[in-house]
């Protein structure tokens, strides 16, 4: 369905993992600065997490936002309920791709792209919301690499849509 592909795509596009994606409230989207913005409460290393958002990610984010839905990607027809934990686990089932690729596979490969482009190692790993500091360097370092960020994840959102659109033009 439209509404199942355009939630691939937000996961494909943000790399949130599919905890975090299934329980984005549009409360966390900043429009004005184009920035998803999730509290620490909801990330696993508890710490607040800012996810600059690639055009073709901002469109889909935005248009459900624009909604007035209470959650990002939401059930179908209950824009007050997130999603079930297992929904992108049971979608890559019935798309026929569990086999190929799980739901984290998908931040796995967009990790490995990173790499292949050659950005800067912290930025990438602070795009999948990853802590690689031992305890004495987070108490120095506290950027979040958010400048270096937004052309990562512009990049990866033109690779995205050079990969699917052809074949889904209404998502880009």
């Amino acid at each position: 369905s439209q509404h199942d592909m355009a939630n691939f795509f937000i996961l494909l596009l943000s790399l949130l993992r599919t905890n975090e994606l299934c329980n984005l409230k549009a409360e966390y989207v900043d429009q004005d600065s184009g920035l998803i913005v999730l509290p620490d409460s909801v990330m696993k290393a508890k710490r607040k997490h800012r996810v600059p958002m690639s055009r073709q990610l901002a469109k889909l984010v935005n248009e459900r936002v624009d909604t007035g839905a209470a959650y990002v990607c939401p059930k179908l027809n209950k824009s007050a309920r997130p999603l079930y934990k297992n929904y992108y686990l049971n979608l890559f089932n019935k798309a026929g791709i569990s086999g190929i690729i799980v739901p984290h596979g998908v931040r796995a490969l967009a990790r490995t792209w990173f790499a292949q482009k050659d950005f800067n190692f912290y930025a990438c790993e602070m795009c999948l919301a990853h802590t690689v500091e031992n305890a004495t360097q987070q108490s120095y370092q506290h950027s979040d690499y958010l400048a270096q960020r937004l052309p990562i994840m512009q990049a990866w959102g033109d690779f995205v849509e050079r990969c699917f659109k052809d074949n889904f033009p209404e998502f880009f």
